[in-house]
């Protein structure tokens, strides 16, 4: 899919590649920006791991933008899900991450259907495989109501602890100068729909006794009244909404 038009020099640095993508489609060269796009999602990572997130986060995002300008670029996100479904079904590769490239891509293609299709797909035909990619599932499943297969696979002392985890993780950065400033809020609205999801799943599945023990084990941390909404919300059976 890329041109002749770019070839990245020896050196390059992913980040400025992908800011380089960001102008060339701020100043009209479409083509040039899909070439870097797709060039990040392809090798940031042999680069440089720490674009683990970047690659598909911001990138996929600013590649969305891109696409609604230009339908190529369109095009080439949904080749590169159907690539990584081939992927799987036919089992080469890391499924974990394919499915974490398919599940990524399908938020941004409004495709979140076809992710629960293909864990449904594993589900029958390769549940040990479903399993390792259940996490990536999740929000799709969830937003989906599909608490029977979500019941199968979900760990909830595993779950929580990533949660916990995940949170601990985010307050280490509430000092740094670039990322404190909405570290705070970011964390506390993740976490709000971690515990809140699970809560709901629970309550979904008939395990309430088990919700009003991740309640109770949560609380104290975070101390808003959006918490104590979504939670509440939660134990009625509902989850949260989408996010982010």
């Amino acid at each position: 899919m890329a041109s002749a038009e770019w070839i990245p020099p020896k050196g390059i640095d992913p980040g400025d590649v992908l800011r380089q993508a960001v102008e060339d489609r701020n100043n009209g060269e479409y083509g040039l920006a899909l070439d870097k796009h797709i060039w990040f999602l392809d090798h940031a990572l042999e680069i440089d791991e720490a674009y683990f997130g970047v690659r598909l986060s911001y990138n996929l995002d600013e590649w969305a933008l891109l696409g609604d300008k230009y339908p190529p670029a369109k095009l080439a996100l949904v080749t590169k899900a159907n690539l990584a479904k081939t992927e799987i079904e036919e089992g080469s590769g890391n499924v974990r991450d394919a499915f974490h490239d398919f599940s990524s891509i399908n938020e941004y293609i409004d495709s979140t259907q076809d992710t629960i299709k293909l864990f449904e797909w594993l589900d029958r035909n390769a549940p040990d495989k479903a399993s390792k990619v259940f996490n990536l599932a999740f929000p799709a499943l969830i937003d989906a109501h599909e608490y029977v297969i979500i019941g199968k696979y979900i760990d909830v002392q595993k779950r929580l602890k990533q949660i916990n985890k995940l949170y601990d993780t985010h307050l280490k950065y509430l000092n740094d100068p670039e990322m404190g400033a909405g570290m705070l809020e970011y964390s506390e609205q993740s976490y709000t729909y971690g515990i809140g999801s699970l809560v709901a799943v629970l309550v979904n599945l008939d395990r309430r006794d088990e919700a009003i023990e991740v309640v109770n084990a949560s609380s104290g941390k975070v101390l808003n009244k959006e918490y104590e909404s979504t939670i509440n919300s939660a134990l009625a059976g509902n989850p949260p909404p989408k996010w982010p």
